[in-house]
């Protein structure tokens, strides 16, 4: 039988019991209620009996009082006047009362109940009273005088009167007490049954709730402990079948002697250890442990009482299982354990795991080169033997040219292709006792020992030619470049990070001669780049203490000769005065994540200048602000341009963004998506420098925009070069079939003006027609904006000031 049921049984017969005693209880108290009131309706019922016999005494009494006076007052009235004394039947009726008061009154008491002094009762003095009464008035109708024949004279006769009278008075005081206590008793008997009655109600009423509300609280406690009982039982037989089902190993050992013996296992340590749970049952624990761990084990049960941490156990093959080990000491009674609960989790998967990870964190997984880890591991390794044998250590940085590019356009399956092929080659082609390690993205390390100049370079033409073999993926044919850069140890720096460093500048020295070639690090780069980055803190505190400022280049119609637009540029000066041109800074912030700070600073200067002219008064046309290829790509620029607006309360058509075509090559997703967004709200798209970047034309039929600006390189030389020409002449009628305004930018002679016009574009900018100015010149020329796009030329600042444009 289940604990739960028996529980149950015992509950229920408890129930019935405490039934029981609230039924007798309900009982007594109702005999007991019935016996009192019996008692007391009795005693009341004999009071009352004995306050109505009194009652009638006394009005016996008060009559028998009146019967007499009005007799006395007969006599007297009968002695006075003969002629009242012939009223015969008068006197008849008043004797006659008297006599019924006193027989009355003697029906009620007995006569003997009173006393007087001569032994006579109330009776005997009142029926001698009217004896002598009636002779009395006998004798006065006879004879009228009194005699002695048995009258008595009206002295004798009114002390007579007096005498029971008297005895009447103190009858009646007494019957006047014994009503006073018979109303008493009949009233004090109703008190007391009430008042029994009362208490007893509610003394059996308290007692009865009181019964209740433990009979209650037992019931529930009784059922709150049966519902636990039966959760617990419940508990434990799921909680059993858990501990069998459980992927964790559970033993549970007994002390005995200073040995623990197994006497559960669960079906998890049977199949984690291969032993079958009877050979596991009895089994000494030790024996599944080092000796060494086991030793450790018992040391912390000692001290604590728990123990965790990593074993390894041995299978019934002989082979190890690691295992998370928690153990747990069961104390009864006394301190000394009597059982342990060991659970075991199988953890060989995560060692391995653990291991293979090892291996990643300095293994490059697509390339199985030495990744930056291993790199500095070993390159630090190779300098100290280099160190110690006093020879030199050259460090090459490999860098593939245009390598985002095959990523954005083929896709990064492309670009694993190639590392893969990349490392393959260089793995090949160069000595095996040179160290090959992927740095990162698309850059290798190479380092070698011991290499002199002439070898090292040598080493850097066996690298340009190994990459620069064309790459098959599929049946494309891929052509990849790289540019490296050389630093070496002792001459350039001693450390494996300032090799690198070292190299890394020589490197992207390399790209800026042209890339495919090689560079050896110049201790002037390490100047350059230290002045690069003075000059990146400098330019911090001037987006901080705003030392830039705009100026603006007007962009006139070839048509109607009007202004019809204004390019804003970026100038710097610093605190001492140095005038800082866009070519000199903008590089910086692009390289050091400065640029979208500055790309924000100028849109948002442009606008606010844009609403203090509306505030002058000045006629509007719309102002084109660059955007930068990082500005799309990182944070919310569209809502940073449309809360511009609304800051300086401009409208979107007073605002015309320029972008450059390789903005538009990079994360072309989410460009189009914010050019779409941003033309949505009537904010005016062009495209800056076209015809230098990477050319395409399936982006102008994808995105969407509003005007082309052709590059200063292409109008520079329209005189010279017919092809340009010819290129400036292709690119307008492109544009002028695909709905898209042109303007060309850098015009400085009139013939190159002529030939733009005659090639139907429809807006330029330039030296010839305005140079930039600052924002005053700037609203006098949008005051008046009706000039020839020739002539002479507006200087408002040195012509030097405005070599760049930005």
């Amino acid at each position: 039988m289940r604990l739960s049921e028996k529980i149950a049984r015992r509950t229920k017969a408890q129930g019935r019991s405490g039934w029981v005693y609230v039924l007798t209880l309900i009982f007594l108290a109702s005999v007991f209620d019935a016996s009192v009131a019996y008692f007391c309706i009795k005693s009341e019922r004999r009071s009352q009996s004995e306050l109505v016999q009194t009652a009638a005494a006394k009005q016996a009494l008060e009559s028998l009082q009146d019967a007499l006076l009005q007799v006395n007052a007969a006599v007297s009235s009968g002695m006075a006047s003969p002629v009242v004394i012939g009223e015969h039947a008068l006197e008849l009726t008043r004797y006659a009362d008297a006599r019924r008061a006193l027989d009355t009154l003697s029906t009620i008491e007995p006569a003997s109940r009173a006393v007087t002094r001569d032994g006579l009762s109330l009776r005997d003095l009142t029926a001698q009273y009217l004896e002598s009464a009636r002779l009395t008035l006998d004798q006065w109708r006879g004879s009228e005088k009194v005699s002695n024949g048995g009258g008595v004279g009206l002295m004798a006769l009114n002390v007579r009167l007096n005498a029971v009278l008297s005895e009447i008075a103190v009858e009646r005081n007494i019957e006047a007490d014994r009503v006073t206590r018979a109303m008493n008793r009949v009233f004090g008997w109703s008190y007391w049954v009430v008042g029994i009655l009362l208490g007893s109600v509610i003394l059996t009423n308290l007692v009865l709730l009181a019964l209740f509300s433990r009979l209650v609280a037992t019931r529930a406690s009784e059922r709150h402990a049966m519902n636990t009982l039966a959760m617990s039982d419940r508990e434990l037989r799921l909680l059993s079948q858990a501990i069998d089902d459980t992927p964790n190993g559970v033993l549970i050992s007994r002390a005995e002697d200073g040995v623990e013996i197994i006497e559960y296992a669960n079906p998890a340590v049977t199949s984690m250890l291969g032993y079958s749970n009877g050979e596991l049952i009895g089994m000494r624990g030790d024996r599944l442990a080092d000796p060494d761990d086991v030793a450790g084990m018992r040391e912390a049960l000692e001290q604590t009482g728990r123990y965790q941490g990593l074993v390894h156990l041995r299978a019934r093959s002989g082979a190890t299982v690691g295992v998370q080990l928690c153990i747990s000491a069961v104390v009864e009674g006394v301190a000394n354990p009597m059982h342990y609960v060991i659970v075991l989790n199988d953890v060989s998967e995560l060692l391995a795991s653990r291991e293979r990870l090892r291996l990643q964190a300095s293994v490059d997984m697509l390339t199985l080169l030495p990744n930056r880890n291993g790199l500095v591991e070993r390159l630090e390794a190779m300098l100290a033997d280099a160190a110690e044998s006093g020879a030199s250590c050259a460090v090459l940085f490999v860098d593939l040219d245009h390598f985002k590019y095959i990523n954005d356009t083929l896709g990064h399956a492309t670009g694993d292709a190639v590392l893969r092929e990349v490392s393959k080659r260089l793995r090949e082609r160069l000595p095996r006792d040179v160290m090959i390690a992927r740095y990162g993205g698309d850059e290798f390390v190479i380092a070698a020992l011991d290499y002199d100049a002439l070898r090292v370079e040598a080493l850097c033409r066996n690298v340009l030619s190994a990459v620069s073999e064309p790459v098959f993926s599929g049946s494309t044919e891929l052509q990849v470049d790289c540019s490296i850069g050389v630093a070496l140890c002792p001459l350039h720096a001693r450390s494996a990070s300032d090799l690198l460093r070292c190299a890394d500048a020589a490197m992207y020295l390399a790209k800026a001669d042209g890339r495919n070639c090689s560079r050896v690090f110049e201790p002037s780069l390490g100047r350059e780049i230290e002045a690069r980055l003075g000059m990146s803190n400098k330019l911090r505190r001037a987006l901080a203490d705003n030392e830039l400022y705009l100026v603006y280049q007007p962009q006139y119609s070839l048509v109607t000769h009007e202004l019809t637009g204004l390019e804003a540029l970026v100038r710097w000066r610093d605190g001492q005065g140095r005038l800082f041109m866009p070519g000199d800074f903008i590089p910086i912030a692009e390289q050091h994540g400065l640029i979208g700070r500055l790309g924000e600073y100028v849109l948002d200067m442009a606008l606010a200048q844009l609403a203090a002219w509306r505030t002058q008064g000045v006629p509007l046309v719309a102002v084109s602000v660059n955007v930068a290829a990082q500005q799309f790509a990182s944070g919310d620029f569209v809502g940073f341009v449309l809360d511009a607006l609304r800051r300086h309360a401009i409208g979107p058509e007073w605002l015309e963004l320029e972008i450059t075509e390789s903005s538009l090559v990079q994360n072309t997703i989410r460009t189009v998506s914010q050019l779409q967004t941003l033309r949505l709200h009537g904010i005016r798209i062009a495209i800056d420098d076209f015809g230098t970047g990477y050319s395409s034309l399936s982006y102008l039929d994808t995105y969407e925009i509003d005007r082309l600006k052709i590059d200063r390189s292409f109008v520079s030389e329209l005189e010279t070069r017919s092809s340009r020409a010819g290129i400036v002449r292709g690119v307008i009628l492109l544009a002028k079939g695909l709905g898209y305004g042109v303007v060309a930018e850098g015009v400085e002679t009139p013939g190159q003006l002529a030939i733009l016009r005659e090639s139907g574009c429809g807006y330029a900018q330039g030296y010839l027609l305005s140079k930039p100015v600052m924002p005053e010149r700037a609203a006098e020329l949008l005051r008046s904006p009706e000039r020839p796009p020739h002539g002479d030329p507006i200087l408002t600042e040195d012509t030097q000031l405005f070599r760049f444009d930005a």
